[in-house]
């Protein structure tokens, strides 16, 4: 009977990488440092970032290798961005009564404030198992401590490169039922410019930096401790589902940036970081309902292997889909997200709000996606 068989392959994939998910699991202390992957997708943040077995867009690439095996004959992504920045309207009470042309009275109202931004630019050619994404991508998060003596810590990342996956299927076909299992790999090349540092917010060297008008950004940067390196890293992933009837089953694991992505120093001498490794496992369940409704259930578990709590590891992620509109609801540690994607062609845009713990603060960000022009065959 097709229910029997289906639940005999459940039970025997189940048992297989039970073992291998709570191995990977590691020791769960009660750490909070922020695990940083080189891109996410806003769609992915607005689900709770459980997105290892959903991105079958233009950020495959950067979840899980083994999706290149389920890609169309072709597809191209000419113009996809990302975007992301702090809550500004959430903190706007801090800002009412501050005279921002006071260095004190400024440095008073981001107290404790993260303020964080980041960009990501991803182009994608797909063809048969091929994938090729070029990318762009920045990171900046700053945050000043302590009243008494105020200190910015400042972490700016600026990512360039391509990454190129091919994907395959020893059985099974993703367009048939039954199961069917993807095996993918990547190559991936990085070229970051990197600054993180720890500055006196009340020091005449940093005061002077600021108020310069004689220093383009790139002579701030220099100034600040710009450190350039590159180099080349590899991801592996694994990806089964079973289809049957409207509904689709998938399991995934990926290893992405495979014992590190060592990125070597070339200029500066400030501190450079490698892309640590991220081992993911990712579940999705999905029906279409007819051909006016789809919905989505997902749930994943990342970075395995750090030292942080478990539920900091776990997300949770929900989309419902009608023609031309989407709607995403998520959850991560205690952390709410939600978003709305409208697909008008030859325009995608999608906006959302999502929950991240600083310390013991819970503050919001916005995240935004927009595409033109996206293309499959």
């Amino acid at each position: 009977m097709p229910l029997l068989q289906f639940l005999l392959e459940v039970r025997a994939v189940t048992v297989r990488w039970a073992l291998l998910f709570f191995f990977c699991l590691g020791s769960a202390s009660a750490g909070n440092s922020e695990f940083r992957y080189l891109h996410r997708s806003s769609k992915g943040l607005m689900m709770g970032d459980a997105y290892t077995t959903l991105a079958l867009d233009s950020s495959a690439l950067f979840y899980n290798p083994a999706l290149a095996a389920r890609n169309d004959l072709a597809a191209i992504y000419p113009l996809p961005m990302d975007m992301g920045l702090f809550h500004l309207l959430d903190e706007k009470d801090r800002f009412d009564n501050a005279d921002t042309n006071e260095v004190s009275d400024f440095v008073d109202a981001i107290i404790g404030l993260p303020i964080h931004f980041r960009a990501g630019l991803v182009p994608t050619i797909k063809f048969g198992g091929f994938t090729f994404s070029s990318f762009a991508v920045a990171d900046t998060h700053l945050i000043v401590r302590d009243r008494i003596h105020p200190v910015g810590d400042f972490y700016y990342r600026y990512d360039r490169g391509f990454a190129l996956g091919f994907g395959w299927m020893p059985f099974g076909s993703s367009r048939s039922g039954g199961p069917s299992l993807a095996l993918g790999a990547s190559l991936k090349y990085i070229h970051r410019d990197a600054i993180i540092n720890q500055y006196d917010i009340f020091s005449k060297t940093f005061a002077d930096l600021i108020s310069s008008d004689s220093r383009g950004l790139d002579g701030i940067k220099n100034s600040l401790g710009l450190t350039k390196g590159k180099g080349w890293g590899a991801d592996l992933g694994v990806d089964w589902r079973y289809k049957w009837g409207p509904s689709t089953l998938a399991l995934g694991f990926s290893a992405m940036d495979v014992l590190d992505t060592k990125i070597k120093t070339y200029r500066g001498s400030g501190p450079m970081p490698d892309q640590p490794m991220a081992l993911s496992f990712g579940s999705s369940f999905s029906q279409v309902l007819n051909s006016l409704a789809d919905w989505t259930v997902s749930f994943d578990l990342h970075p395995l292997g750090e030292r942080i709590k478990l539920k900091e590891k776990a997300h949770l992620g929900f989309q419902m889909g009608i023609p031309l509109v989407d709607f995403f609801v998520g959850y991560n540690n205690d952390c709410r997200s939600y978003g709305v994607a409208f697909d008008l062609f030859p325009f995608e845009f999608a906006v959302g709000v999502y929950e991240r713990m600083f310390g013991r603060d819970k503050k919001r960000s916005l995240t935004a996606h927009f595409s033109l022009f996206d293309t499959s065959f």
